[in-house]
């Protein structure tokens, strides 16, 4: 590479806090900064429990305002809030095909009849209209809650893959709403 490219190349670069820093394209979207909570600190039950009832805020957005988003919008809405959902990285989509794909081996070698699914189905976890989920993974075997657009209910398993810039979202608001979810069934 010669000093030109390489002057260049090091201008691009940013610094690795600012790779996951999201700015807000809406006003009414949460987007999360990952330099506002730190990741090496260990994820106990207590701290993820504190950390939850930080953040106990119910949005007025609903199904309906979910529904009129528009077509392609990566968004989850969770306690009447929207989410942005970045587009995965490599890395994230890689494990997800990984782990779709051993659970539908799994799964077919077993001759279950259970569906594993990848993020692209809406999940409504509490049959309100105020949150619907998208997991990275899931597999559903009851197929009673199974609609065109969306599952009604908590899958029998999900699976976040968890990154820098969403991981609060996914270990904290979503593993409580699954856990509330899946103890209703």
């Amino acid at each position: 590479m010669n000093e030109k490219n390489k002057g260049n190349q090091q201008e691009t670069m940013e610094p690795k806090e600012q790779q996951y820093k999201m700015e807000p394209q809406e006003p009414w979207m949460v987007k999360e900064p990952q330099a506002a909570y730190r990741l090496d600190e260990p994820m106990d039950e207590s701290r993820r429990l504190r950390l939850l009832e930080e953040d106990v805020e119910i949005g007025d957005k609903t199904l309906e305002d979910y529904l009129a988003l528009p077509e392609g919008m990566r968004t989850e809405l969770i306690d009447g809030r929207f989410y942005d959902m970045a587009s995965p990285s490599f890395v994230h989509s890689r494990i997800a095909s990984r782990l779709l794909f051993q659970l539908e081996e799994c799964i077919d070698r077993n001759h279950g009849s259970c569906i594993p699914l990848g993020a692209s189905y809406d999940v409504q976890l509490d049959q309100d209209d105020k949150t619907v989920v998208i997991p990275d993974v899931m597999v559903i075997c009851d197929r009673e809650g199974l609609h065109m657009n969306r599952f009604h209910g908590a899958p029998d398993l999900i699976i976040e893959i968890v990154s820098p810039g969403n991981w609060r979202i996914d270990v904290i608001k979503k593993r409580t709403k699954y856990e509330r979810a899946g103890k209703e069934r």
